[in-house]
């Protein structure tokens, strides 16, 4: 929509201090420029209308058209670079993840430029002398402060493709991580497992395990079910093997790709893909190939197991598609790592599924399209039922949220929630036990813990989320939980039988129709609500006698309903060994 607005205005597009005029109209392109205590006392601002609700399904759907067009291109092209004649599956493994997010970060940022340059009138831009290195990419991952690659990546845009005026600074950029050897514990374990190798004490068609929270102890368990010398333990050293690896090259970048252009979108990727891609599947490709060669890994195994997909991890990366390219008998199992898994509307495990022979959940799905429902296998602390402090324990999101995938929600949703929707919940709280809540989430917050604070200085600050130990500390001090978003945690709390309230807008996080049913149920007991409000008013009703009412048949009934289908029990590791042997 056109604002009435005639105001000349200077675009900000992120929050980099540098680009923020003082003293002239300013249009923010969305609620990531502003931090969450500046109230951006101005001369005058305004935030542009937000994209992201209009763009998003249809987005999706083309996104993922255009993700298999230019995924055959790039297997013709990377195999005729490398002189290989890889499957477009390799492809898919090695570069698919950081394509996919690409793809969506650009049509985000093109489409949100292209309407501010139509529906506004913008005097300049304050843009950052050679930001065009901010956008040079390694291993599959942002490699700068991710501001700066924003930045970036709307500056490119606004310079070549738009007429808005750019209007260069100066910046100075922090020095970039150094490449940190492997470390003198590491290079023993990586002597170690050479030798074990040498002995011939693993097959080489053994099951591998890597990437997963199984516990170090129980991973040896399964090894010794698999009837193999348990080295899983060994893992971790190949998680932490680099490479320093070359600078983008222009002679090795000389070349295109044609993805039959249908819309100007389509010409703009045509034009920069081939510099935007991951260095580590041109300029490194070779010397990464080497290292993984000398990896004391099995050449053929079973079965190569993970709980995440290693996309930033570029040698063990490269080892896992590599050996299911050259071992046609070998399988990839992938096993679920994130609580919103198989209930979040935007299949955020479709990544895996594809590129999976099976997908190991823990509860949901039925045993088709590769998922095998298993059972919750992370560590998980048991309630004793008694708490020795009377907390009420509110756990929130509390990232730095940037534009960047249409898989998700809004940045205008996610701000509204933290600034308004937690706002409305506390608000709403009995006075009589306010004192009572702790707003527990990451230590590196966003500004949003200093917000509460001065609001309601009765509050408490709970920053030890990250420490070890601190979760079972959390339940055992908690008369209650309170749950606003959609993660492992929910699992985790709902597995270990403490007090939960559950409360999130369907703007932040929408669940699959085919378990409607299960939250319906949870928000007839009061398990979950959809408003601030509600889930407070709930809250009142039961805090003098909370263990009643969460002990109850019907409270406990719809409890275990949702762990059979999301976080289910027992572990059973004779069925997951089964499960891999076959």
């Amino acid at each position: 929509p056109l604002l009435s607005d005639k105001n000349k205005r200077v675009l900000v597009t992120t929050i980099i201090d540098k680009t923020l005029p003082k003293k002239e109209p300013i249009l923010f392109l969305g609620e990531w420029c502003k931090g969450i205590n500046n109230n951006y006392d101005l001369f005058d601002h305004k935030i542009a209308f937000d994209l992201f609700k209009l763009d998003n399904n249809d987005s999706v759907k083309y996104l993922d058209g255009l993700f298999d067009r230019i995924l055959i291109v790039l297997t013709l092209k990377l195999n005729t670079r490398h002189k290989v004649n890889h499957s477009v599956l390799f492809w898919k493994r090695l570069l698919g993840s950081w394509l996919k997010s690409f793809l969506h970060s650009q049509h985000y940022h093109w489409s949100m430029i292209k309407h501010v340059e139509a529906s506004h009138s913008i005097e300049k831009t304050y843009v950052i002398r050679g930001f065009e290195k901010f956008l040079e990419c390694k291993n599959n991952m942002i490699n700068v402060d991710p501001d700066l690659w924003l930045h970036a990546s709307f500056a490119f845009i606004i310079k070549n493709y738009t007429n808005i005026p750019c209007q260069y600074i100066e910046h100075q950029i922090p020095e970039k991580r150094k490449f940190t050897p492997l470390s003198r514990k590491n290079k023993y374990l990586f002597f170690l497992s050479k030798v074990i190798f040498k002995l011939k004490l693993v097959s080489n068609k053994s099951i591998v395990i890597l990437n997963t929270s199984i516990g170090a102890f129980n991973l040896s368990y399964i090894e010794l079910l698999c009837k193999q010398f348990p080295v899983t333990w060994l893992s971790g050293v190949y998680q932490s093997i680099e490479i320093e690896g070359e600078g983008q090259s222009k002679e090795i970048r000389n070349w295109t790709v044609n993805i039959d252009a249908n819309t100007d979108f389509d010409k703009f990727l045509e034009e920069i893909l081939v510099d935007r891609l991951p260095a580590n599947i041109l300029e490194n490709y070779k010397n990464i190939g080497e290292i993984v060669y000398k990896l004391p890994l099995p050449t053929h195994p079973k079965n190569i197991v993970l709980g995440d997909w290693p996309k930033s991890q570029s040698i063990l990366l490269r080892w896992v598609v590599e050996t299911l390219e050259k071992s046609t008998k070998s399988k990839l199992t992938i096993i679920q790592h994130g609580g919103n898994y198989g209930m979040d509307k935007y299949y955020v495990e479709k990544f895996d599924l594809s590129i999976s022979d099976t997908y190991l959940s823990w509860g949901w799905g039925k045993k088709s399209n590769k998922v095998i429902p298993m059972f919750y296998h992370k560590k998980y602390y048991k309630y004793s039922g008694k708490t020795v402090n009377g907390r009420l324990t509110l756990v929130s999101l509390d990232i730095q949220l940037l534009p960047i995938n249409y898989n998700s929600f809004s940045v205008l949703a996610y701000k509204k929630f933290l600034l308004e929707d937690l706002d409305q919940f506390i608000k709403n709280i009995d006075s009589s036990f306010l004192d009572s809540v702790w707003l527990r989430g990451f230590k590196n917050d966003t500004g949003i813990y200093n917000h509460y604070l001065e609001k309601y200085p009765n509050i408490h600050i709970d920053k030890s989320c990250g420490v070890k130990g601190s979760v079972k500390n959390a339940i055992e001090l908690s008369k209650l939980f309170v749950i606003t978003y959609n993660s492992t945690f929910v699992q985790e709390a709902i597995l270990s039988n403490v007090p939960v309230v559950i409360f999130w807008t369907s703007d932040l996080f929408s669940i699959r129709e085919e378990y409607a049913y299960c939250f319906s149920q949870m928000r007839d007991v009061g398990m979950f609500h959809d408003s601030p409000k509600s889930a407070a008013l709930h809250i009142n009703s039961i805090w003098h006698d909370v263990d009643s009412w969460w002990n109850s048949h019907a409270t406990q009934r719809v409890r275990l309903i949702f762990c059979e289908q999301f976080a289910r029990t027992p572990v059973d590791y004779s069925k997951l060994t089964n499960t891999l042997m076959q």
